[in-house]
């Protein structure tokens, strides 16, 4: 995200960048997914570098983990991605964790549609490039892993 550009690399000969972090990645139906720790509660997360998002959160997760309960100053609006239209509620979450990375004061939207990805049961939401933007990344879909490296984004907002 630093340089504004991606690069593809065969695997064989490939070697991550000295200090980056190995995550294992679970492809879901082609689709690179990651475990995080949102507010103490471990959950995969698709990975969407298009999505200009920090965190989107399936109505399902947020209703059976209550997200909701106690938050103030959450925000009605609209959500368009992956999953076509939805609802959501804007708000903040106090801490996300990834691969020992912690941000905390995240702002995530808390959909409410049921359908689409957003009502996806097996995943906790979409991970997007307003947390994956702060890292140097390389997706090595065949060894089934991320690699995050922090950059020059890491620490902004």
């Amino acid at each position: 995200y630093d340089e504004g550009w991606g690069r593809f690399h065969r695997r064989e000969g490939w070697r991550p960048a000295q200090g980056s972090v190995p995550v294992p990645l679970r492809l879901d139906q082609n689709i690179p997914s990651v475990e995080v720790e949102i507010e103490g509660r471990r959950a995969w997360v698709h990975l969407d570098t298009g999505s200009n998002n920090a965190l989107d959160l399936a109505a399902p997760f947020v209703r059976e983990e209550d997200l909701l309960e106690g938050r103030e100053d959450l925000v009605k609006s609209g959500v368009l991605g992956l999953g076509g239209r939805s609802t959501a509620l804007r708000g903040e979450l106090s801490r996300l964790e990834l691969a020992g990375f912690v941000f905390e004061d995240l702002p995530v939207n808390f959909n409410e549609t049921e359908e689409g990805i957003f009502g996806n049961r097996e995943i906790a939401g979409v991970l997007g490039a307003g947390v994956l933007r702060r890292f140097h990344l390389a997706l090595d879909y065949s060894g089934h892993t991320l690699w995050l490296r922090p950059g020059a984004l890491f620490h902004g907002p």
